[in-house]
């Protein structure tokens, strides 16, 4: 399998998150960067992981600062 780009982009700020009421449909997190605004849709499973991963890091996050 070729080997895939990494792309890296600054986000100057999040404009809006769009999740509906119907989990078959995407979520859609739009950002603004310097270039262009940017928009991530993202499917019901991918959202799910998505939470999950920033619950992660926000506990270990307030788990570190709690230890300084």
């Amino acid at each position: 399998m070729p080997k895939k780009e990494k792309i890296e982009i600054s986000v100057v700020r999040v404009q809006t998150v769009t999740v509906g009421a119907d989990p078959t449909q995407d979520a859609l997190i739009k950002f603004t960067t310097a270039a262009a605004d940017v928009t991530l849709r993202l499917p019901a499973t991918v959202l799910a992981d998505l939470e999950a991963m920033l619950t992660h890091a926000s506990q270990a996050q307030a788990e570190h600062a709690t230890k300084q």
